[in-house]
């Protein structure tokens, strides 16, 4: 399960920090803009929208939805 909507800003500068930005219960990946609006060109960013917020879709898991589901959508 990948997250449906994801706010990337990926630079140039492929080998740059990657900052990822993980939102709480009914936020969305979006509520980070400020802090990609600080951040200089010399980090790549992230911001998944995670599993139930308004992008990120539903779980369609065959099991129990657990943290580990979660954090498999945000490395892949």
């Amino acid at each position: 399960m990948t997250a449906a909507s994801t706010f990337n800003v990926l630079h140039e500068a492929c080998n740059a920090p990657l900052v990822i930005a993980l939102h709480c219960s009914g936020g969305s990946g979006r509520q980070w803009r400020a802090l990609l609006e600080r951040l200089d060109d010399t980090f790549r960013f992230s911001a998944p929208d995670l599993i139930g917020a308004p992008g990120g879709g539903t779980w369609t898991g065959s099991a129990a939805f657990r943290l580990a589901d979660e954090a498999a959508a945000i490395i892949e």
